[in-house]
């Protein structure tokens, strides 16, 4: 019987990040294993809170002084009313007949406002606009995530079209970690009373012609002027894995037995984000989800907002013990708690056991 490993947030962070001065290697051993021999190294004694990086508005945005715009404050009963007013909304007979193609088209996001033929969506990246083309309706990111807060988001037909610009009220936020469980944040103003301005020229720039606007791709990491960012022969909207070219090691078999457990996803703008530096995991191509991998050090946009709510599916490194030769182990969190993953390669393929050992109950 496979061992119960106690794990914690506090151990997975340590598998996650090389200690301070650590220096790091290109061999896929030391990126893809924590030790040979088992667990064997220095744990940070406290792991720290997360909280937003970014500290000004993306250069695409113009921002001045708001008149209307009332002071942000952001309380557990604000967060009641505001998701009132989404569940009232989007539950309504109007919000199903006006959104319903829509809903249908573009599964993963809500409708705010219609003006002049545009449609002001959002999902968990952020806002964006919706039009009509040819080929159905079509999303263009904002570039407005969740640390640029944007008032009256769940008001009908709110308006948000003054000519050619995209016009919100909003504010420029941090967002901190109070709890090193995934809980809602504490928010705290950089900039005030902001009136957030966009060009519709630069939303709707999509320079490759691969289907995602340049601000989204540049949000995610990939390359706006290249529709294959990885250069595998599928332009990136279509990709199930647009960073990495596809290519198969020895633990490929295993990290695609894992992602499967994950539900597929339904949208082109939904993607599975994990953190690891393993090559076999960054290659991996799943036939049934769409997947950003990121290595610890890279600077996508997308790492800069709130980490833990784009990131909240972690695996460690691959832990080994003597005395379970052939069996791999990996320390996990998700949105349900935390635990670890085993692994054995049989002549049936690879057989996974996963063991939660703490449960968020959120």
């Amino acid at each position: 019987m496979k061992p119960l490993i106690l794990c914690s947030l506090l151990l997975l962070y340590a598998c996650e990040k090389a200690p301070t001065g650590t220096a790091t290697t290109d061999t896929k051993e030391d990126l893809c294993y924590e030790s040979k021999e088992g667990i064997n190294y220095d744990r940070p004694k406290q792991m720290p809170l997360g909280y937003t990086k970014q500290q000004a508005f993306p250069a695409h945005i113009t921002a001045s002084t708001s008149p209307s715009f009332r002071a942000f404050s952001y309380s557990e009963q604000k967060r009641q009313l505001e998701k009132q007013q989404l569940e009232e909304s989007t539950g309504s007979a109007s919000y199903k007949q006006k959104y319903g193609p829509l809903e249908k088209a573009l599964p993963g996001f809500t409708f705010l406002s219609t003006q002049n033929g545009l449609t002001l969506a959002k999902n968990r990246y952020g806002l964006w606009i919706v039009r009509s083309e040819t080929s159905g309706p079509k999303p263009y990111f904002l570039g407005l995530t969740p640390s640029y807060y944007v008032d009256n988001l769940y008001k009908r037909d709110e308006p948000f079209l003054r000519e050619d610009r995209i016009v919100l009220d909003g504010a420029l936020v941090t967002m901190e970690r109070l709890s090193r469980v995934p809980m809602r944040p504490r928010y705290k103003v950089l900039k005030e009373s902001q009136e957030l301005s966009i060009p519709l020229s630069t939303l709707f720039k999509d320079s490759d012609g691969d289907g995602y606007n340049d601000l989204f791709e540049e949000f995610l990491g990939l390359h706006p002027l290249r529709k294959d960012s990885d250069g595998d022969g599928l332009n990136d909207s279509e990709d199930p894995n647009p960073r990495y070219k596809p290519s198969s090691g020895d633990l490929t078999g295993l990290y695609l037995k894992i992602l499967k457990e994950q539900t597929p996803l339904r949208s082109a703008y939904e993607f599975i984000e994990i953190l690891t530096d393993c090559p076999d995991f960054l290659a991996v191509h799943p036939d049934h989800q769409r997947l950003l991998l990121y290595k610890t050090e890279d600077q996508a946009a997308l790492k800069m907002d709130v980490i833990d709510s784009y990131f909240p599916i972690k695996y460690s490194r691959i832990q080994t013990y003597k005395d379970y030769p052939g069996v791999l182990f990996m320390d996990f969190s998700d949105q349900v708690g935390t635990g670890t993953l085993s692994g054995e390669k049989t002549p049936r393929g690879w057989q996974t056991t996963k063991k939660y050992t703490l449960t968020f109950g959120l």
